[in-house]
């Protein structure tokens, strides 16, 4: 269970500290103080969830919300097909779905 959690928190911080040094980049040349450095644009994403955003703020946040919900969407679903195609080989081996899950433990 804590190999999946990793699996997906990992690429998760990934994908968002790719996309505060993209902020960084693009928006430190303009002046815009929550730019400055990485750290700053990385608690910019954070700061939507006390609401303190401006209009560029909230086009910022839903940019960033659709692009990390499809790919970790996308994630989740490659996570969950991985976990459960050894059940399915087991399970088509013959076994009923208990003995192929107590089999899948067993090798964890």
């Amino acid at each position: 269970m804590l190999d999946e959690i990793a699996m997906f928190a990992v690429p998760w911080v990934i994908i968002t500290a790719g996309f505060s040094m993209s902020l960084q980049v693009i928006f430190s040349s303009v002046g815009i103080p929550d730019f400055e450095n990485i750290w700053n644009s990385f608690f910019f994403l954070f700061k939507g969830v006390f609401n303190a955003y401006d209009t560029y703020g909230y086009i910022i946040l839903v940019t960033y919300c659709i692009i990390s919900t499809i790919l970790v969407g996308n994630l989740l679903i490659a996570i969950i097909t991985n976990r459960y195609r050894s059940l399915v080989f087991l399970h088509d081996q013959g076994r009923d779905v208990d003995e192929a899950v107590q089999a899948k433990q067993q090798q964890d």
